[in-house]
């Protein structure tokens, strides 16, 4: 009876495992074949998902004023001036037209360009040629966008996934062609439409821009690029647009980290905008600093860090992470907060690591991160905070205080911790342990019953 069990619970056991692992490779493979045959399923931005979704910011409807539309010049200031360039709309000449026509040479010479006011996230622009009531014939067949986070003092432009800078305008005077950013314009408040001509010919356009207000996020960050040429692929922040050095250390922008785009599970699903990684020297205490500076003075509830974690290849999330605090970036709070992550040697999977930075208060947020393992993998950052207001007295006594009840403690929330295969595992084993029960109880009764059948035989053959 006892061969019988071990049996039967080791031929459970097994299908239990067969059938678990079946599932997490099920999950791995989502998103793609085979890996010499991946899928580009390219993610979009989730920057704008808790305002339901990107929205039309103002040119249709008007939101934005004419004041705040300015152009490098007008064919005629009153018919086709910038306040003009509105999409769907039929105003005075119906568009936006420059003053001089453009070629390949010209082209850059003109632009468009609204103040948006605020920081904003910018998904997507539409636009539509001059339709002048029928009598249009002017549209733009191409056009790139450039933006400035400091109301102009600098401006960048941006570029796709393949590295072009350019985007599809239109074919004729009416229809509307939008274009959804790969990556998305975080923190800006000035955006120029730069028109494209490949040869010699009068343009016009109306447009729209989609986003939203920008609420949380750093409007520029600084740390050392990531690692080219890795067995994983090249991890470097391929969207940066500040100031690389000689030595890979980024400064005076933003990139990929606060794009709202996770990376895959898979490393190997790569999208160029996705993950960020760091190898360690080998050091004892080696790690990784990061500089986060946001528009204004913010009260901090949390950080977030999208990571992976693939043990078996030396790829682990940080051990421990040390946090101060500064309201210019040059003076910090003298004692960080101290952050330590228990190691998973058990789940090969990307997950969300929360820290808790009970309200403490700056402009300047610094983390420096401690490598596990050789390899730190980064995808995403985000914070929770909300802004202070411009009466605040600073003081840096302030940098050391907790501005909440909260005790100083911090703690990681593993939120995408594969609820499901732990659940899965759970049931498997409340289910094999209920059938062992069960067939325990079954064979028992069987022999109790075989040797009661057996006393009978011989007490009747005694007899």
């Amino acid at each position: 009876m006892i061969a019988i069990i071990g049996r039967l619970v080791l031929t459970i056991i097994v299908a239990i495992v067969v059938f678990t692992d079946g599932i997490q490779c099920a999950e791995r493979r989502i998103g793609y074949k085979h890996e010499e045959d991946i899928i580009i399923d390219i993610k979009k931005s989730n920057l704008c998902a808790e305002m339901g979704g990107p929205k039309a910011l103002g040119m249709e409807s008007g939101v934005i004023s004419d004041v705040d539309i300015t152009a490098s010049s007008s064919y005629n200031q009153q018919s086709v001036g910038p306040q003009n360039g509105r999409l769907n709309r039929e105003i005075s000449g119906g568009a936006w037209c420059p003053s001089k026509q453009l070629n390949s040479v010209f082209s850059g010479s003109e632009w468009i360009q609204v103040d948006l006011k605020d920081k904003f996230v910018i998904t997507g622009v539409g636009t539509q040629g001059r339709f002048g009531n029928g009598d249009g014939v002017e549209y733009v067949e191409e056009y790139w966008l450039e933006y400035s986070r400091d109301n102009g003092t600098n401006w960048s432009k941006w570029s796709g996934i393949d590295g072009n800078h350019k985007l599809p305008g239109n074919m004729d005077t009416y229809t509307v062609v939008k274009n959804d950013l790969s990556h998305p314009l975080v923190g800006i408040n000035l955006i120029r439409i730069v028109p494209f001509a490949g040869h010699q010919r009068t343009i016009c356009m109306r447009f729209e821009l989609f986003g939203c207000r920008q609420n949380s996020l750093p409007v520029r960050y600084s740390m050392p690029d990531g690692f080219k040429s890795s067995k994983f692929g090249d991890l470097v922040d391929m969207t940066y647009d500040g100031n690389r050095d000689n030595n890979g250390y980024l400064n005076g922008g933003i990139g990929q980290l606060v794009d709202g785009i996770k990376g895959d599970d898979n490393y190997k699903v790569n999208h160029v905008f996705e993950w960020i990684g760091w190898r360690s020297n080998g050091e004892v205490n080696d790690g990784v600093q990061i500089i986060f500076e946001f528009n204004g003075l913010e009260n901090f509830t949390s950080a977030t860090f999208h990571c992976h974690n693939l043990y078996k290849q030396d790829m682990e999330v940080f051990s421990a992470a040390k946090i101060w605090f500064s309201f210019d970036g040059k003076i910090w709070s003298k004692k960080p907060l101290e952050f330590s992550y228990m190691a998973d040697n058990a789940i090969d999977r990307a997950r969300d690591v929360v820290i808790h930075l009970h309200h403490r208060i700056g402009k300047f947020a610094k983390f420096d991160l401690k490598f596990a393992k050789k390899w730190i993998l980064i995808s995403e950052v985000s914070f929770k905070s909300s802004a202070i207001k411009s009466n605040y007295t600073q003081s840096y006594t302030h940098l050391e205080a907790v501005h909440s009840l909260t005790p100083i403690t911090t703690a990681a929330i593993n939120s995408d911790r594969s609820s499901l295969t732990e659940f899965i595992v759970l049931i498997s084993f409340g289910l094999v342990f209920t059938i062992i029960f069960s067939a325990s109880i079954v064979l028992l009764r069987l022999h109790m019953r075989r040797n009661n059948k057996s006393g009978h035989t011989v007490a009747s053959s005694n007899v």
